[in-house]
């Protein structure tokens, strides 16, 4: 006669609490626990749930916008836009918890900023405040920002960074059309190629990259960015 099965206790999440079923023994039948209908939570509830959402780190700072992120090597970069200032802050983080090294710039902007790395640098791009022009900079360490470059483009939403096949791509919202926009760099400073696509977003877009294709998600799907700025070209320039 085969042995019961050990008693265990899998995890599911419901559409609005976290359930825990139990085997029963000699029985075929699952008895579904809400967890933390008892009083209050046991160890086991808490370590299930500390496991299925790592822990929240709450920082001191704050911002109006949302936080930028990018990860290179050990180091992880956070970037914002303070409250009321809406100065441009960093700060970094060996895993993911504590962040420190604080740094606040002179540059500022009114919609969150996009953080990538490329070429072993950070590269930031963000709106500027009364003109609304795209700027770029880039850094070794994430404090120390240099090769700021403003272009002649503009939006009235934060831009977005990628890199695709050795490519830096810069995506933007347009001004008056909203239109979608996407430029590529070689350097992480000079961008050109520019493209305009016939999909508007009243909103920032987002850049996802899926096997050396680069596409723009918007609210309502996806783009895929045409072939001069996604997709690598056999001429030495994309090389």
């Amino acid at each position: 006669m085969p042995h019961d099965p050990p008693e265990k206790t899998p995890i599911a999440l419901g559409s609005r609490r976290l359930l825990s079923f139990k085997f029963i023994r000699n029985s075929s039948i699952i008895a579904p626990q809400p967890v933390g209908q008892r009083n209050g939570l046991s160890e086991f509830d808490i370590r299930t749930i500390n496991a299925i959402y790592p822990r929240k780190t709450t920082l001191g700072d704050q911002s109006t916008n949302g936080p930028a992120f990018a990860h290179r090597a050990s180091q992880l970069l956070l970037g914002w836009t303070g409250v009321g200032n809406l100065r441009m802050n960093f700060m970094s983080s060996g895993d993911g918890s504590g962040f420190s090294g604080k740094v606040t710039l002179n540059d500022t902007s009114p919609s969150a900023l996009s953080l990538s790395v490329f070429h072993g640098r950070y590269v930031v791009a963000w709106r500027g405040v009364g003109n609304n022009q795209l700027n770029t900079m880039l850094s070794t360490n994430g404090g120390n920002w240099l090769a700021k470059r403003t272009l002649t483009d503009t939006t009235t939403s934060g831009p977005t960074l990628a890199v695709v096949n050795r490519r830096l791509l810069l995506a933007w919202r347009g001004v008056a059309n909203n239109l979608l926009n996407a430029m590529r760099s070689f350097n992480g400073s000079t961008f050109f190629s520019k493209v305009t696509l016939p999909e508007t977003t009243l909103s920032k877009p987002s850049l996802h990259v899926d096997d050396g294709i680069a596409y723009l998600l918007l609210a309502r799907g996806r783009k895929r960015l045409p072939q001069p700025v996604a997709q690598p070209r056999r001429s030495g320039l994309a090389r």
